[in-house]
């Protein structure tokens, strides 16, 4: 697949603060299989235009490694803000700019206590400026932010730093709705390496966060509009864990990152909620049952998902898992797997 890049698409030129722009016009759209070699500067720019449309959006997406869309060990990259601008621009019939910007490796409060710099350099060396900076200083303010970040500090989740990291990634959400722009707020991915408990840890550290936008909305109801909107979506809903089989499904070989196919499916999943932000609609029913498939190409739903999963060693936490299931926090994304050994 990496091979098959055509020479056109690679970045050329230094890193810097303007985006780079990978404008693909709809009379000459290109197929989803053609990956990049590289975002070049950051941030990234893609865009997809309507000509006759005078309706044109702008979208900041921001976050770390997933959102950047590492895959293949960064041999390649396919960020889901890629397929978001094009499901939006076929959806609403209007151009859509995605800017895509991030941080590989860095822990979310680096990414706070960065916020307003204007370089920040992350763990492969890639240039980008804070989440705070890059929303004073787009060339155009953006009509919806989405924001998701936490999944650097998922590993060493413990029920004693959970709440200091929810804060943490909810002052990132506060960032662009502080600035006047709608914001959809995400819950770090869950993986498929991650254990039961691991599993569950990140589950109530995503019902937090949805705690947070909550608090907000029920702020914002006294004076809406004042008060940009604010939604909140778990990735988990969208992409359930499943088995890591590198380029025949949505997770990547290393079991942290996705694949371009899954970076893809998330993209056109998220467009649902970015397009329900910008008209003021309704928001799409969070929870997605749709079927996976597994590494020879059989679909999997429900429990089969978990069935397909390595076999877990669930002594040495079934106790916590128990725990968690007796307090009523274990849901139906939970391990039953594990809990059922």
């Amino acid at each position: 697949a990496i091979g098959a890049v055509s020479a056109e698409r690679r970045p050329t030129g230094r890193r810097g603060s303007g985006a780079r722009d990978h404008v693909r016009r709809r009379a000459v759209t290109k197929g989803d299989g053609e990956l990049l070699w590289s975002l070049g500067s950051l941030p990234a720019s893609f865009k997809e235009v309507v000509a006759d449309s005078t309706r044109e959006y702008k979208i900041l997406c921001y976050g770390d490694s997933h959102t950047l869309g590492m895959c293949a060990l960064g041999k390649v990259y396919e960020p889901y803000g890629r397929a978001l601008a094009a499901a939006l621009s076929q959806d609403l019939g209007a151009s859509v700019e995605v800017v895509v910007a991030g941080h590989y490796a860095l822990p979310t409060a680096e990414l706070l206590a960065q916020r307003d710099e204007d370089e920040v350099k992350d763990g492969l060396g890639n240039i980008c400026g804070g989440l705070g900076h890059l929303l004073k200083t787009l060339d155009r303010p953006p009509d919806v932010v989405l924001v998701m970040a936490g999944a650097n500090d998922t590993g060493t989740l413990t029920g004693k730093n959970m709440e200091e990291l929810s804060d943490s990634i909810s002052r990132l959400y506060a960032l662009p709705l502080a600035h006047g722009f709608k914001t959809l707020a995400l819950a770090p991915l869950t993986r498929p390496s991650q254990k039961a408990a691991s599993l569950v840890r990140r589950a109530r550290l995503a019902k937090m966060l949805s705690w947070w936008v909550d608090d907000y909305g029920e702020s914002r109801a006294d004076d809406p509009e004042q008060l940009p909107r604010a939604a909140f979506v778990d990735p988990a809903t969208i992409l359930l864990p499943a088995p890591a089989d590198g380029a025949d499904g949505h997770w990547d070989a290393d079991t942290f990152h996705l694949t371009p196919k899954g970076s893809r499916f998330l993209g056109r999943k998220l467009a649902d909620y970015v397009a329900a932000l910008l008209l003021d609609t309704k928001m799409p029913t969070e929870y997605s049952d749709e079927a996976i498939e597994d590494a020879s190409g059989v679909e999997l739903r429900g429990i089969e998902v978990w069935r397909a999963r390595p076999e877990e060693k669930a002594e040495a936490y079934l106790g916590d898992v128990e725990d968690d299931f007796a307090r009523g926090e274990l849901s139906r994304r939970g391990p039953t797997r594990a809990l059922a050994l």
